[in-house]
C-alpha cells in the first residue's frame, strides 16, 4: 500500500519530540488500544519548528465496503507547529484516500487534509487534549464512512471549497435558479493578507456612469452535479476547463457567448484601465445521478484578465489598433494548447440574506403565512428601532407613514445617519433597508399626515393590510382610526417621556374592543395600580429647533433600544393571537429590572347623547354596581373621571371615585362631600399627562329602584352644566339602579 511521506527528517524515536502537543499526542497514542504509533518527523517551515506524529487508527465504526472508500485501518499524520494558534493538522497519508466533504483544500497529489472541527480554533484549544483529538479523528472517519457527517435532511453543500476571497451576491439572487447576467460589481474591498470582498448588485439599480466598477462579471450555468462529489478547486483557467469538460460543459464556448453579448459586432475601444473578471458559475445540484435538482448553488473564480483579454486569450477577439473586434473561427477543430496559463483564484460566494434566511438567523422562524403586511404609523426613534428589529428578523412587509423629516438632533436616537438629514424619515428608512435587504421589505410609504390619509386616501394606504401598528406617540391617529370600521386591526405602542415604561395596546381580531376603549382602560389602570405612579413624569426637555413647538425630551438611546427589543417581540406575538390585550412594562431605575403587567380588558357600552357618543366599559359598570351594593340600603355616589375628544365627538368615562368621607348617605338621599377631591383630581390629571379630568357625577338608587332620573336629578345636572359652561365642557350624570344604568349628558356651550 502506498503512503505519502511527511516532510522533514524522521526521528529515531518519538521520545525525541520537543513540542509539548506532539509529546502529548505520542503519549496518548501509546496508551490507546485503537492506535499504533509508526514514526515521527521533524522539520522547519518558515523558520518555525514543525513536528509530525505518524500513526494508524483502527475504527470499529467504519462499515465494511462503505461507499465513501474509507478503510477500517487508516494511516494519518498529525502535524504540530510551534506557536500555532490552531489545533494540530491531520493528514490522511494513504494515496487514494477519497476526496470527501469536510476536507480542507490541498494541492494536487498531496495528502487529504481532514476538517475536524466546526468551532473557532481558539474555542477548540481552550478545552483541547491529545486524547480528545484522537477520538475526534476516529469520529470523523466513522461518520464520513457512514455518510452521517452530512445529514440527509441538510441542504446540499457547496460543490467547491471556500476561499478567503468573497463575492457578495445581491438579495434575491439565491432564490432565482435561472441564469442572471444583470449583476455588476459595485465595489471591490481589499483587506490585509490579500483578502478581498467583491460586492455585486443588480445592474438595473446601478447608475450607468458608475466609476466604482472594478471587476467584470460573467455568469454561467453549468451541467448538474451530484451532491458529495467534491473536486479540488483548480488554480488555472485550463484546469477549470478540464474540470467542467468532464461534466459535459464547454467553458470556452460559454465565455465566448457572454463576451460577445458585451461587445457589439462593430466592436468597442480597448479598455483604458484593465480590470479582472469574475466568473460566476451556477451549478445545479442533486443528491443522486439523474435525480431531481435540489438547489442551484453558486461558485466563483476571479482572474486578472478583463473580459476583453479573455477573448484575446481564447482568440475570439482581436485587437486592431486599439479597437477590440469579434473574430469568428470557421473550423470546429480543437484549438492547440495555449502557451500562457491563466491563473484563477477561487472565491467564496456569500448572499445578502432573504427574508426567510433572516428569520432563521434571527431565531424568529417566521413562516410565510405568519408574515403580515402592515402599515407602520410613526417612524421616530422608537418606531425606527422596532422597524430595524422587525426587518432584520424577516418579519413584516411595511408601508411607512410619517410626515416628519430627519433633523440633526434625531441622530442621537434614530436609526438613520448624518447623510439622511433633511430627508423624510419614510424615504430614508426605505433606502436604508432596501439597500441591505432588497425591495421585498416595503410595500410603499407616504411622507404625509396619517390622519389626513385615513380620511382622504384610506384604501391606497391602509386598505389590504393585516395590521396598523401605531407608534405615532400622539392621541389623534389611534382615536380617529378607532372609529373607522373598515380599518385593519390596530396595535398602538409608546414610551413614557422619561423612558420609565412602555405600553402595548392591541385590538382583538374582530375589533370588538377598539384602540380608543383600550386607551380609556389604560388610564383607569394607571390611576388605580401602584405601577401607575411612573406615568405622568415629564422628563427633561430641550428646544430642537427655532419654533416654540420644537420641543424634544432627553432620553437615553439605550432606553429606546431596551424597550424596543421587548415591545417588538410582544407586538409580533400579539399579531398571532386573536384576543385584545393591554401590556405595560415598567423599568426600575435602580436595578434596570423590568416588570410586566397585563391589564384585563372589557367591552364597552356606547350611548348616543346628541352630538356626542359616550363610552362606558363593562369593567367600570361592574365597579359601579359593587360600590352601590356595598352601601345598600343607602344611596351612594361620587364623581366621574374621563376625557372629552371634540375632534371625534366622543366622551370616555374612565373611572368612578367613591363617596368622600364627608358625604351624607341615607335610604332616600345622597349628598356628595368634597373632602380630598380637589387634590385627588389634580393628582390623577398629572398622572395621566393631563388627559383625565373631572367629567361629572354618579349616584345610586336604593334597592328595587331603577335608574330613572328624579326631578332632583334633572335639577342637579342642569346646575352642573352651568358650572362647566365657563370651560365649554359637557357634563355627565350617571345613575346606577337595581337592574339598569342611566347616562345623562348636558352641554351648555359658553
Amino acid at each position: 500500500m502506498d503512503f505519502f511521506t511527511p516532510c522533514g527528517t524522521q526521528l529515531k524515536s518519538s521520545e525525541l519530540l520537543t513540542l509539548e502537543r506532539a509529546q502529548q499526542i505520542a503519549h496518548a497514542i501509546s496508551n490507546s488500544a485503537d492506535w499504533q504509533l509508526i514514526c515521527a518527523f521533524s522539520n522547519y517551515e518558515s523558520e518555525h519548528l514543525q513536528e509530525t506524529v505518524v500513526a494508524e487508527v483502527a475504527c470499529d465504526g467504519v462499515p465494511s465496503n462503505n461507499r465513501a472508500g474509507i478503510r477500517y485501518r487508516e494511516r494519518v499524520a498529525i502535524v504540530v507547529r510551534d506557536g500555532s494558534s490552531v489545533p494540530p493538522e491531520v493528514l490522511a497519508l494513504r494515496k487514494g484516500f477519497p476526496l470527501l466533504l469536510h476536507q480542507n483544500a490541498t494541492a494536487p497529489d498531496s495528502p487529504r487534509n481532514l476538517c475536524l472541527y466546526f468551532d473557532d480554533p481558539n474555542s477548540v484549544l481552550r478545552t483541547w487534549t491529545a486524547e480528545k483529538h484522537l477520538k475526534r479523528i476516529s469520529w470523523w472517519l466513522e461518520m464520513s464512512a457512514s455518510e452521517l457527517l452530512h445529514a440527509a435532511d441538510q441542504p446540499v453543500e457547496q460543490v467547491f471549497f471556500r476561499s478567503p476571497w468573497e463575492v457578495v451576491l445581491p438579495q434575491g439572487f439565491e432564490q432565482n435558479n435561472s441564469v442572471q447576467d444583470d449583476v455588476s460589481c459595485v465595489e471591490l474591498i481589499k483587506r490585509q493578507n490579500n483578502e478581498s470582498t467583491i460586492i455585486l448588485e443588480w445592474a438595473n439599480r446601478i447608475k450607468k456612469d458608475n466609476t466604482k466598477v472594478k471587476v467584470s462579471v460573467i455568469t454561467l450555468i453549468v451541467t448538474a452535479v451530484v451532491h458529495g462529489k467534491i473536486e479540488l478547486p483548480p488554480s488555472t483557467l485550463s484546469g477549470l476547463e478540464d474540470l467542467l469538460s468532464s461534466k459535459g460543459f464547454d467553458l470556452a464556448r460559454a465565455i465566448k457567448e457572454k463576451v460577445f453579448s458585451k461587445i457589439s459586432e462593430a466592436g468597442e475601444p480597448k479598455l483604458k484601465t484593465e480590470r479582472p473578471t469574475l466568473i460566476l458559475l451556477r451549478i445545479p445540484v442533486c443528491r443522486e445521478e439523474g435525480g431531481e435538482i435540489e438547489s442551484v448553488q453558486n461558485t466563483a473564480y476571479i482572474c486578472d484578465l478583463s473580459y476583453q483579454q479573455l477573448g484575446l486569450h481564447y482568440d475570439f477577439l482581436h485587437d486592431l489598433d486599439g479597437q477590440i473586434q469579434r473574430f469568428e473561427t470557421v473550423t470546429n477543430e480543437k484549438q492547440p494548447p495555449r502557451e500562457q496559463e491563466v491563473e484563477i483564484t477561487p472565491v467564496s460566494v456569500l448572499y445578502k440574506p432573504s427574508r426567510k434566511k433572516r428569520s432563521i438567523q434571527a431565531g424568529a422562524l417566521v413562516n410565510d403565512d405568519q408574515n403580515p403586511k402592515a402599515v407602520l404609523v410613526g417612524v421616530g426613534a422608537f418606531g425606527s428601532a422596532m422597524l430595524d428589529l422587525w426587518v432584520r428578523s424577516g418579519w413584516g412587509r411595511w408601508f411607512l407613514v410619517d410626515n416628519d423629516h430627519i433633523k440633526p438632533h434625531n441622530l442621537v436616537r434614530h436609526t438613520t445617519h448624518a447623510f439622511n438629514i433633511g430627508d423624510y424619515k419614510t424615504h430614508a428608512l426605505n433606502r436604508l433597508y432596501c439597500h441591505s435587504f432588497g425591495e421585498e421589505v416595503f410595500s410603499g410609504g407616504r411622507a404625509e399626515d396619517a390622519c389626513k390619509l385615513m380620511l382622504e386616501d384610506f384604501e391606497d394606504v391602509f386598505g389590504n393590510n393585516d395590521f396598523i401598528i401605531d407608534v405615532s406617540t400622539t392621541l389623534e391617529f389611534p382615536r380617529l382610526a378607532s372609529g373607522v370600521r373598515e380599518c385593519p386591526r390596530i396595535i398602538s405602542t409608546f414610551l413614557t417621556r422619561d423612558g420609565g415604561a412602555s405600553v402595548i395596546l392591541c385590538e382583538d381580531a374582530e375589533r370588538k374592543i377598539p384602540i380608543n376603549l383600550i386607551e380609556a382602560q389604560l388610564y383607569r389602570a394607571i390611576i388605580n395600580c401602584d405601577w401607575g405612579k411612573v406615568f405622568g413624569h415629564e422628563g427633561s426637555s430641550y428646544i430642537s429647533g427655532n419654533s416654540c413647538r420644537d420641543i424634544s425630551y432627553s432620553l437615553s438611546p439605550s432606553k429606546i433600544w431596551s424597550h424596543a427589543s421587548i415591545v417588538s417581540d410582544v407586538v409580533r406575538g400579539a399579531t398571532n393571537r386573536s384576543d385584545a390585550s393591554l401590556t405595560v412594562f415598567v423599568e426600575s431605575n435602580d436595578s434596570g429590572e423590568r416588570h410586566r403587567f397585563d391589564v384585563e380588558l372589557f367591552t364597552a357600552i356606547e350611548s348616543d347623547a346628541g352630538e356626542f357618543s359616550v363610552f362606558v366599559d363593562s369593567g367600570l359598570v361592574h365597579k359601579l354596581r359593587e360600590m352601590r351594593e356595598t352601601d345598600l340600603p343607602n344611596e351612594t355616589g361620587g364623581i366621574l373621571l374621563g376625557f372629552v375628544d371634540f375632534n371625534i365627538k366622543s366622551i370616555y368615562v374612565v373611572d368612578a371615585v367613591p363617596a368622600p368621607i364627608d358625604s351624607e348617605k341615607s335610604v332616600s338621599h345622597f349628598q356628595r362631600g368634597t373632602h380630598g377631591l380637589t387634590d385627588l383630581v389634580s393628582a390623577i390629571n398629572e398622572r395621566t399627562s393631563g388627559v383625565v379630568e373631572y367629567l361629572g357625577e354618579w349616584h345610586s338608587h336604593p334597592r328595587n329602584v331603577e335608574a330613572k332620573p328624579s326631578g332632583q336629578d334633572l335639577i342637579q345636572i342642569a346646575e352642573l352644566s352651568k358650572r362647566m359652561k365657563s370651560d365649554g365642557l359637557p357634563v355627565i350624570s350617571l345613575i346606577v339602579g337595581e337592574n339598569s344604568l342611566n347616562i345623562m349628558l348636558m352641554h351648555e356651550e359658553a
